[in-house]
This record gives C-alpha cells, structure tokens and sequence, in this order.
C-alpha cells in the first residue's frame, strides 16, 4: 500500500491530463508525460482494491480477533508499548519526536519548491 501511494506521489508531478493540468515536472519531459499519465492511472487502479483489502483486514481484526487496531493506529500505542519505541512515561521519545518534526518540515519544504522548477508562464 506504501509503494503504490510512493509510486503515485513519483509519477504525479510529471503526468498531465492533456486538456487543462500539467503537473509541475511535466514539462521536463513531454514526450514521455501522456506514458507517464497512463502509468499514474494503472496505479491508481492498483491503489484502489490495495485499500479495500486493508479495510477488509482491518475489519477481521476487530470483528474476529478482537484486536484493537483501529486505536493502536490512531494513537500510536498498542496495548503492549515497545520500549525502544516508548518513552519511560509510555509516550513517543523525545528523539523520535524530533526526527518526525524534521522529517515532517523537510517533506513540506520540497513540496512547496517543487513548483518553482516549473516554467513561468508569459
């Protein structure tokens, strides 16, 4: 499910959709932007039964085997914490968090620069 999601986010900005958008790579390479665009498409009917299935075992866990995973997802603790996970007060370590923030602020930065590479248009 993670590579499907990395394989569309990677073919996305240099798909287009022929009529009105380009994405913001696009240009770099139109010759190749219409096989791209089809290759983006075939992932996103990949994507799609990928996430059914998810929410299918999603659902076995709760239903069947009475594991909370739904919570363990949302909150990030299972009912067990690992401790090379979990701080000494059962929360995310104060390292981890950090590395999340950075990881976090350097994925928005490159999103955000990423139209500049983009032709202006006159």
């Amino acid at each position: 499910l993670l590579g499907i999601t990395l394989y569309l986010a990677i073919t996305g900005p240099w798909s287009n959709d022929g009529i009105l958008y380009d994405g913001p790579l696009a240009h770099l390479v139109p010759a190749m932007s219409g096989q791209i665009t089809e290759w983006h498409h075939r992932g996103k009917l990949l994507l799609i039964p990928l996430v059914v299935l998810h929410l299918a075992a999603i659902l076995y866990y709760k239903i069947w085997k009475r594991t909370p995973l739904t919570k363990a997802m949302v909150t990030g603790r299972a009912s067990e914490p690992r401790a090379s996970v979990t701080g000494a007060d059962g929360g995310i370590t104060g390292a981890r968090l950090v590395a999340g923030l950075l990881l976090i602020a350097v994925l928005q930065a490159a999103t955000h620069a990423l139209p500049l590479l983009r032709p202006a248009w006159y």
